[in-house]
């Protein structure tokens, strides 16, 4: 597997968002405006692009990212070659095909440093440091669940990271997001990759999950699909998961609609955006 390092600003306006979670975000925002009328946000944004993202930076860009988690992206070279726009910005990216991998990729300058427990065997997970206004350990998810060994015969590539990564992975400034490929409606009894079993671990380190904080759905009933096989059937296997701690801070959380993403023919998965002070 190989990975790039590799600086630069780019920011623009943001247009997406989830009927259900509108009206939720709008008020803390003007809560927000209330309390201090000015802060620095950050903004995380968590999309599988469905590669053939020099045709789709400026969808990317109208979410305003701090940190993007991309999955199915090229390699930096490719990109560069391809989209001027993105030579410089800091590029943590991870993969076999140059055309196809996960990165975490920096639009506002921040240093982006890949932890020395990321393991080839993990695929595809990068522990990335991010150091700026906001630092942060993120462990960045493109999960194939082994899917040549078959599903969910022994802990997948997630799980194994937490325990590979374990110092990396300790609570307080530690986050999870990505394609997980992962919901606990595929769940099978003792099942060593449960989805249930994901949740469990990251909830013992004092993580939450972003929309089902929002929303109060349980975990398997999700309403809003972030995925649509086929582009017809939706299912929920992205998640962003962040420490309890950062709740008080969050200003808004967004999943994209199907037809904004996956009907114009962008994607078939959904962008997910939340924003902190």
């Amino acid at each position: 597997m190989q990975t790039f390092l590799s600086l630069q600003n780019i920011v623009k306006h943001n247009c997406l968002c989830d009927a259900r979670l509108t009206r939720v975000q709008r008020q803390e925002t003007h809560a927000a405006a209330h309390l201090g009328g000015t802060y620095r946000a950050m903004r995380l944004v968590a999309w599988n692009c469905a590669m053939g993202l020099s045709r789709k930076l400026d969808a990317l860009q109208a979410l305003r990212p701090d940190i993007a988690i991309l999955s199915e992206v090229a390699c930096p070279e490719v990109l560069q070659s391809k989209v001027r726009q993105v030579c410089g910005l800091p590029v943590v990216w991870i993969g076999d095909n140059p055309n196809k991998g996960l990165a975490v990729m920096s639009f506002t300058g921040d240093d982006l440093a890949l932890d020395s427990s990321c393991r080839d065997s993990n695929r595809y997970i990068a522990p990335v440091h991010v150091n700026g206004k906001r630092s942060f350990r993120l462990l960045a998810v493109w999960d194939h669940n082994d899917r040549k060994e078959g599903l969910n015969r022994r802990p997948g590539p997630l799980l194994r990271s937490l325990n590979d990564s374990s110092e990396f992975c300790q609570d307080n400034g530690f986050v999870v997001a990505g394609d997980f490929n992962n919901n606990p409606r595929w769940d099978r009894p003792n099942g060593p990759n449960n989805m249930a079993k994901i949740v469990d671990e990251l909830t013992k380190r004092g993580l939450v999950s972003l929309y089902h904080h929002k929303t109060g759905e349980p975990f398997g009933t999700e309403t809003c699909g972030t995925y649509w096989h086929y582009r017809k059937t939706p299912y929920h296997i992205d998640y962003v998961f962040v420490p309890t701690s950062w709740l008080e801070d969050l200003v808004s959380f967004e999943v994209g609609t199907f037809d904004a993403w996956c009907r114009t023919g962008l994607s078939d998965h959904a962008p997910l955006v939340a924003e902190f002070r």
